[in-house]
């Protein structure tokens, strides 16, 4: 049965999955049926609230996933560019290691919060990013990031257990580039600073309580 139509399942993929399968493969070239769950596109051209009905998976549980390219201030930069029209996403707390089965670091996740308005009396909202990046390192990969988009509901409380993630049981597939990546470049910046620990921590913990992973689908009885 597909999962997609099976009462019970929505796609869930783990951290280690989300970059050892989704990411690796898109940063390699592939762009065929094992990563198209996941749609493409540059977060920061659209506000949050327009980003849902543009995801190639519609979830149930206010998260959806995007592949995006980073935008760099100069061409030979890692300072990112975050800024949208109406606002601007800022990195919250410090990032984390993510593992696979065999406790290696395969990444790291961010986490972002979306304010509107600009730096900084920005007004800040309830939407919610984990930025993935693979510690995969090919000289002609394409530069790809993967994000998790979260809508905290309103009224909804912060306080859980803190969860880094939890690696999948599933092994790593061996990936080979296929192609050169485009290198891209903007115009101005917004700087990837760290600040917040704790509110990240309250956020995370609240959002990304891992459910049990069957593969990239996760089983919820009785549908939730």
């Amino acid at each position: 049965m597909d999962p997609d139509q099976a009462p019970g399942f929505r796609f869930h993929p783990s951290d280690e999955e989300l970059i050892s399968h989704y990411l690796n493969l898109k940063k390699c070239g592939y762009d065929d049926d094992r990563v198209s769950d996941i749609g493409e596109l540059d977060i920061c051209n659209f506000e949050p609230w327009e980003l849902p009905e543009r995801a190639a998976t519609q979830p149930n549980d206010y998260t959806w996933y995007f592949f995006s390219r980073p935008h760099y201030k100069y061409r030979n930069s890692k300072r990112a560019n975050r800024r949208t029209n109406g606002g601007y996403w800022k990195v919250t707390g410090k990032k984390r290691k993510i593992m696979d089965e065999n406790n290696d670091e395969i990444g790291t996740k961010k986490t972002l919060v979306f304010y509107q308005g600009n730096v900084p009396n920005g007004v800040k909202t309830n939407w919610v990013i984990h930025e993935f990046h693979s510690n995969m390192n090919y000289s002609d990969e394409r530069d790809f990031v993967l994000c998790r988009l979260k809508q905290k509901p309103d009224g909804s409380s912060d306080d859980a257990i803190y969860d880094e993630g939890q690696p999948s049981q599933h092994v790593a597939q061996q990936i080979e580039p296929q192609h050169q990546g485009d290198q891209l470049e903007s115009p101005s910046a917004f700087n990837d600073q760290d600040s917040g620990y704790s509110y990240a921590e309250q956020l995370e913990t609240y959002m990304w309580q891992e459910a049990p992973s069957y593969g990239s689908y996760a089983y919820y009885s009785n549908g939730y």
